[in-house]
């Protein structure tokens, strides 16, 4: 018999679908184990062996405990405080970030875990760079700096990062900004900075600002001596400085006729009779109010304005200065931080806090 062409043709279609169906009968037959997987990882041990020789090598139990038994000025160097300090904090935040060993592998310790968060803003390096010189595996770091960070500001925040509430605090301010800066009635310089960030994922430009960067704002008050004492960190690097100011709290409350951050009356300046408000210092970017003041316009300029300039900036350029001080000291604020938004919020407040308590 002949085979026709159409014939011929049906045919192979028959035998290729009989092998489809013998294929996924086949697989059907598989255990879910034997069928083949994407990137199938064998772990073949449950730490790397270099990683588990961290208290035979690694920088914490050698390095660090040789700095601190025989070069006070080197350990400062390294961790950005003193073992004084080290210690403080240690004790303060122990209980919040101790974990327990198990019967698998024994717990990171309490002060291994600080030396490594400090060392994070004291460098700004990666995880995986700490990784190396640590021992400690970057998961581990990751979980040790998400911990720390909390804990430095939850506990020693309402200590060391509060806002003056008492006519007492504030006149203690203001004597010492005319003591020490020359300029009376004065209550605090307000400015803002910057934090750069790593754009996080589905951004767009919500947190791209003018200087081609994606960041957070930093906008806070600073005292006499340069500590901190208002902060509001976390608005998009978009926004001005004088909008954050117009919507933060501390400006609503300075609105409200109850006075309920007891600021101290009007006094006269020295050598002068009509009684004058106590005030903030800030640059252009803030608006001219009672309670707010800003420089002359830099045009044609009158002699006792300039001097007016001259006397502000006395006081304004605190912020500045300790915005460098920050920078100076926690070297992770100099670098993009690549960390969820959220979490560098987090990192900001206890860098500020970790600045009050050294001041």
């Amino acid at each position: 018999m002949v085979e026709l062409p159409h014939q011929k043709i049906m045919a192979d279609r028959d035998r290729k679908n009989r092998k489809i169906v013998a294929v996924l009968l086949l697989l059907d037959l598989l255990s879910e184990e034997d069928k083949p997987t994407i990137k199938q990882r064998n772990r073949k041990e449950w730490v790397r062996s270099w990683l588990s020789r961290r208290e035979e090598r690694g920088i914490y139990h050698h390095l660090v405990r040789e700095l601190a038994l025989e070069d006070e000025s080197e350990y400062r160097n390294f961790f950005r405080i003193n073992k004084e300090q080290f210690l403080f904090i240690l004790g303060k935040i122990r209980h919040a970030i101790r974990k327990q060993d198990t019967a698998m592998r024994k717990s990171i310790n309490p002060d291994e875990r600080l030396g490594v968060t400090l060392r994070f803003l004291a460098t700004g390096e990666s995880f995986m760079s700490q990784e190396k010189s640590w021992r400690i595996s970057r998961t581990l770091i990751s979980e040790a700096v998400e911990e720390c960070f909390p804990a430095i500001f939850r506990i020693l925040g309402p200590e060391y990062l509060k806002t003056p509430n008492s006519e007492e605090e504030w006149s203690r301010i203001a004597d010492l900004f005319e003591r020490r800066w020359n300029f009376p009635n004065g209550l605090g310089a307000i400015d803002g900075k910057r934090i750069i960030i790593q754009q996080p994922p589905n951004s767009g430009s919500h947190y791209y600002d003018y200087k081609d960067h994606d960041s957070i704002i930093l906008l806070a008050v600073f005292g006499p001596n340069y500590e901190c004492l208002w902060a509001d960190v976390g608005t998009s690097g978009r926004a001005p400085d004088g909008a954050i100011w117009q919507r933060s709290d501390l400006k609503r409350l300075l609105s409200y006729e109850d006075n309920q951050l007891r600021i101290p009356k009007p006094k006269p300046l020295p050598g002068r009779s009509e009684p004058v408000p106590h005030v903030w210092t800030g640059d252009d970017a803030f608006a001219l109010t009672t309670y707010l003041m800003k420089p002359y316009p830099r045009t044609q300029l009158s002699n006792k304005e300039r001097i007016f300039n001259y006397r502000l900036s006395r006081m304004r350029r605190i912020s500045e200065n300790s915005f460098g001080i920050l920078a100076s000291r926690w070297r992770v604020l100099r670098s993009p931080i690549l960390l969820e938004p959220r979490f560098v919020i987090i990192i900001v407040l206890a860098i500020l806090v970790l600045h009050n308590l050294l001041r």
